[in-house]
């Protein structure tokens, strides 16, 4: 966006003052301070994309106590801003958390869920300038398990699958994690997971690891009052 600020990772607003993003995003080494934009579409100031961003300072971040930097386990957490977001229809608002029971313990397998963000659009490729949306297909986490099994790679119940719907290639790439991955349901978006870790990206048979937001919402709600 311009000399200061470096895009990072992606995040979902859930409160006027919290969003939810990928812990690994909130431990990078050289970055000391963070700033959350709202409202964006196209990162170049000067393309009239009809958005009307706000850059909102951070406050501090929040990573779950049993994050495991080496193998992307628990890999959420809470960014607190340094004041509240004013929510405007059709530009800001918030996603909903699953907490009603019937999604709690649904596994999603075979849902088709969307993701979005400004990451690069191929491995080790440049960043997207115009905010990129694709849907996803949820798969069985055996399958995928097995898949990282063979590069050393760890997925568990509480993380969740997805690749590409159809043959076109389609999945969450550098620059994209922390970003949500989102459910259409009764006419809300709900946050099922968090952009966590791929191979590469988009590679055939290895679909990309999302953290599964359900599994966390005991402590996203003890710790969305601070």
């Amino acid at each position: 966006p311009n000399s200061q600020l470096q895009w990072l990772c992606g995040g979902a607003l859930v409160t006027e003052k919290h969003t939810i993003t990928a812990a690994h995003c909130t431990q990078h080494p050289t970055l000391t301070m963070f700033t959350a934009r709202m409202g964006e579409l196209h990162l170049d100031p000067e393309v009239n994309d009809g958005a009307f961003p706000e850059d909102i300072p951070v406050t501090r971040a929040i990573k779950h106590p049993q994050y495991s930097a080496s193998a992307f386990l628990n890999d959420i957490a809470i960014v607190i801003l340094s004041k509240p977001v004013t929510f405007t229809k059709n530009r800001i608002s918030p996603i909903c958390l699953p907490f009603p029971s019937q999604m709690r313990n649904e596994k999603f397998v075979n849902k088709n869920p969307f993701i979005a963000g400004w990451g690069a659009q191929q491995f080790k490729g440049s960043s997207s300038k115009m905010l990129k949306e694709v849907q996803i297909r949820i798969v069985d986490n055996g399958g995928c398990a097995q898949a990282y099994r063979t590069v050393g790679g760890t997925v568990t119940e509480r993380q969740l699958c997805a690749s590409s719907v159809g043959s076109q290639p389609a999945d969450a790439c550098q620059g994209d994690s922390g970003g949500p991955l989102m459910f259409p349901k009764n006419g809300h978006f709900y946050l099922l997971g968090v952009v966590s870790f791929g191979y590469r990206c988009a590679t055939p048979g290895y679909p990309g690891i999302y953290t599964r937001v359900t599994s966390y919402l005991d402590w996203l709600s003890e710790n969305l009052s601070r």
